[in-house]
C-alpha cells in the first residue's frame, strides 16, 4: 500500500493532530528544502530557509528566525524525504500565559484562604493564650486568690489554666508559710526580732505602755547540764506561760534570742504589774516527767514615752536597761533618763582610743617608789592619764576596765610600754638607773608571744631587762592560770622583775601566791590607808609582810598617806612604799626634778 505525500495529505494529518505538517526534500541544484506543507507560503519559505540542514532539525527541535514556530524534523524512512510538525509557539505561548494566570489565580486563592484560616485559628488560640498570659502576670505581682479567677477555656488550655491555678494556690501558701517564718520564732510560735521591729517601726512613738524584756539567768549552764533538748521544751513552756498570763494587755509577744522574751504592752508597766509576772513565773516548769525547774527572771521594763521615735534608739536603751538587771538581784529594773548617755559615752571612750593615742590625749605619770632601809627612789610606777576633748579628765578605771571588755586594751598596753620605755632610755643614759612598773591586763598576759613582744621593746630602746617592771592583778592571773603562769615564767627568765599588784583583794591569794613565779607583793592601798588607827589592817599588813618575806618576795605598799603609817611600815621592815606622802604621780619631767630634790635632802 502506498500514498502520495503531497498537500491533501498534510492537510489531513493536520486536521487530526492540529499541528502544521510539511513533507519536504532535498532540491539537487540549490541544496535547499521544498516540498508540501500546510503552512502559509511565506511562512514555509522563511521557515525552510532557517533551517538549513536537516539533520539539525532531526534531531533537536528548532525556533524558527522570527521564533513563531517550533519544528521537529521526523524521518519517513524515505531517502531524501522527511516530515516536519511545526508547532506555533504564539497559539503554545498563550496557552501557557492562560495557564499560569490561571493556576496564579487559584494559588492567590488558596493562600487568601489559607490566611483566613490561620487568622481565624490564632484568634481562637491567642484570644485564651492572652487570657493565660494576663493570669500569669497576675500571679506575678502577687495578686490576691480572691482579685483574680482563672480563665474559662477548654481542652488543652483548660489543662493550663488549671495546672496554672494549682500553681497560684501553691505559691500563696508557699508565700504565707515563708511570711509565718519570716515573722516568727519557730520553737515557741511568738513573734521574732524581726517583727518587733516591724511593729515598733510603725507604732513608735508613742506614749502609754512599755517594753517588757525577760532574761532567764543561767540559761546557758541549764543547756550544758542538761542538754539543748530540754532547754527547748523549757523555753517552749515559757512562751505558753507568758502567753496564759498576757491574754489581755500585750499587743506582742517576742522571742528575741535564746533566753530572751518580749513583751509590748499597750498599758503602763509598775513595779507591781513585775511583781505579779515573778509571782507567775516563779513556779517549776517540769521539763520531764518527774523533772521541774525554778528559772530566775530578770526584768527590764523601758516605758514608751522614753522609747523615741527611733526603732535603733528604743531597742539600744532596752537593751541598756536589760544587761543592768541581768547583773542585779532587784525585782525589776526601769529605764531612767540618762542611762542612754552613759550608754553613749563608753562607746565614745572605745571609740576614740586610736584617734587619743596619736594625738597625745593620752600621757603618762610616775608615782615614786621610796625604798624603806635607805629612803631613797629608784623606782617608779607608771600611770595613765587621759584628758578628753570633749568628755574632760577620764579616771583609769573607767577606761581601762571598757578597752577591757572591748578587747582594745593590748593597743594601749603597748603605747604606754614603748612611752615608758623611750623615757628610761634618756633616763638611763644619762645615768639615772631607774626601774619603772607597767600594768598588765588579764587579755595581754593571755598572749603568748608577750615576751617576745617585750623583748623586742628593750632590745629597740637599748635597755637591760632589769630597766622594766611588770605589775599584774591577782584576777588577772586567775583568768587561765595554766597559760598565765607560763607567760610569767617566760618574762622571769628573761629577767623582767614581776610584782603581784592589789595584793590581798582575792579569795585565793595565799593558796595561789607560792605558784607565781613573781618577785614582788604590793599590798593594796585599803589596808595602808588607814593603818595607823585602824589595827585589824596593820595586823594584816604585818602579817602580809612577813608571810611574802618568808617566801622570798619583796613588799611594797601603795597608799601612804601620812608620817604616821610611813613609820609603821618601816617598823615592819617593808621594802618599798608609794602613796600621796611622798608623791603624787607626776609626768617626766616633774618626776625627775622630784626626785632630784629627794635625794639633796
Amino acid at each position: 500500500m502506498a500514498f502520495s505525500l503531497d498537500q491533501v495529505l498534510a492537510e489531513q494529518i493536520k486536521n487530526v493532530t492540529g499541528l502544521d505538517i510539511s513533507f519536504v526534500y532535498e532540491t539537487n541544484d540549490e541544496e535547499k528544502l521544498a516540498g508540501f506543507s500546510t503552512l502559509p507560503t511565506d511562512e514555509k519559505v522563511r521557515l525552510f530557509n532557517s533551517i538549513g540542514d536537516i539533520n539539525d532539525v532531526l534531531e533537536y527541535p528548532i525556533f524558527s528566525n522570527d521564533e513563531k514556530y517550533l519544528s521537529l524534523g521526523v524521518d519517513l524512512g524515505i531517502p531524501t524525504q522527511w516530515g516536519i510538525i511545526h508547532l506555533p509557539y504564539g497559539p503554545w505561548l498563550e496557552s501557557y500565559n492562560n495557564t499560569r494566570s490561571q493556576l496564579i489565580l487559584i494559588f492567590t486563592g488558596v493562600l487568601a484562604l489559607a490566611l483566613l484560616f490561620g487568622v481565624a485559628l490564632a484568634r481562637n488560640m491567642t484570644q485564651p493564650i492572652g487570657r493565660l498570659v494576663e493570669y500569669a502576670s497576675q500571679i506575678g505581682r502577687g495578686s490576691s486568690k480572691e482579685s483574680i479567677e482563672a480563665p474559662s477555656v477548654s481542652g488543652e488550655f483548660g489543662v493550663l489554666s488549671n495546672t496554672m491555678k494549682v500553681m497560684q494556690e501553691s505559691i500563696i501558701n508557699r508565700e504565707e508559710e515563708l511570711t509565718y517564718r519570716a515573722s516568727h520564732d519557730q520553737l515557741t510560735g511568738l513573734f521574732n526580732q524581726s517583727a518587733v521591729e516591724h511593729y515598733l517601726s510603725e507604732a513608735l512613738p508613742k506614749t502609754t505602755g512599755a517594753l517588757v524584756l525577760l532574761n532567764i539567768r543561767q540559761f546557758k549552764q541549764i543547756n550544758n547540764m542538761l542538754g539543748f533538748d530540754v532547754g527547748n521544751v523549757l523555753l517552749s513552756k515559757m512562751a505558753e506561760r507568758l502567753q496564759q498570763y498576757w491574754k489581755k494587755d500585750a499587743l506582742m509577744l517576742a522571742r528575741m534570742s535564746a533566753d530572751k522574751f518580749l513583751v509590748i504592752s499597750n498599758k503602763d508597766i509598775a513595779c507591781q504589774d513585775c511583781s505579779d509576772l515573778k509571782r507567775f513565773l516563779h513556779d517549776e516548769f517540769e521539763v520531764e516527767k518527774g523533772s521541774s525547774i525554778r528559772l530566775d527572771i530578770s526584768i527590764a521594763v523601758l516605758p514608751f514615752e522614753y522609747a523615741t521615735a527611733s526603732v535603733n534608739s528604743a531597742m539600744r536603751r532596752l537593751d541598756i536597761v536589760a544587761d543592768k538587771a541581768r547583773e542585779e538581784s532587784e525585782l525589776c529594773v526601769f529605764y531612767k533618763e540618762g542611762q542612754d548617755e552613759d550608754h553613749r559615752r563608753r562607746l565614745m571612750i572605745i571609740r576614740d582610743l586610736p584617734i587619743a593615742l596619736e594625738s597625745n590625749q593620752l600621757f603618762v605619770v610616775y608615782q615614786p617608789k621610796v625604798g624603806g632601809a635607805l629612803n631613797d627612789c629608784h623606782e617608779a610606777e607608771a600611770l595613765i592619764r587621759w584628758v578628753h576633748p570633749e568628755l574632760g579628765f577620764l579616771p583609769p578605771d573607767e577606761f581601762i576596765s571598757l578597752l577591757e571588755h572591748a578587747g582594745n586594751i593590748q593597743v594601749l598596753t603597748k603605747w604606754v610600754l614603748n612611752t615608758v620605755l623611750s623615757q628610761l632610755s634618756q633616763w638611763w643614759a644619762q645615768g639615772h638607773e631607774i626601774r619603772v612598773a607597767v600594768n598588765l591586763s588579764a587579755h595581754d598576759l593571755v598572749d603568748e608571744e608577750l615576751p617576745e613582744t617585750v623583748a623586742k621593746a628593750l632590745k629597740t630602746y637599748g635597755l637591760p631587762e632589769r630597766a622594766l617592771a611588770l605589775e599584774v592583778t591577782e584576777s588577772a592571773v586567775m583568768k587561765d592560770r595554766v597559760k598565765v603562769i607560763g607567760v610569767l615564767k617566760a618574762l622571769q627568765e628573761m629577767g623582767i622583775h614581776l610584782a603581784i599588784d592589789d595584793f590581798g583583794t582575792g579569795q585565793s591569794s595565799l593558796s595561789y601566791l607560792r605558784e607565781l613565779p613573781v618577785n614582788e607583793v604590793k599590798i593594796d592601798r585599803a589596808f595602808i590607808q588607814y593603818i595607823d588607827t585602824n589595827k585589824g589592817d596593820e595586823f594584816i599588813t604585818k602579817a602580809t609582810i612577813e608571810l611574802s618575806h618568808s617566801l622570798g618576795f619583796q613588799v611594797t605598799a601603795e597608799g601612804a598617806e601620812n608620817a604616821e603609817g610611813v613609820a609603821l611600815l618601816n617598823q615592819y621592815h617593808c621594802d618599798k612604799i608609794q602613796g600621796y606622802f611622798f608623791s603624787k604621780p607626776l609626768v617626766a619631767e616633774e618626776f625627775y626634778k622630784w626626785r632630784e630634790a629627794f635625794h639633796s635632802r
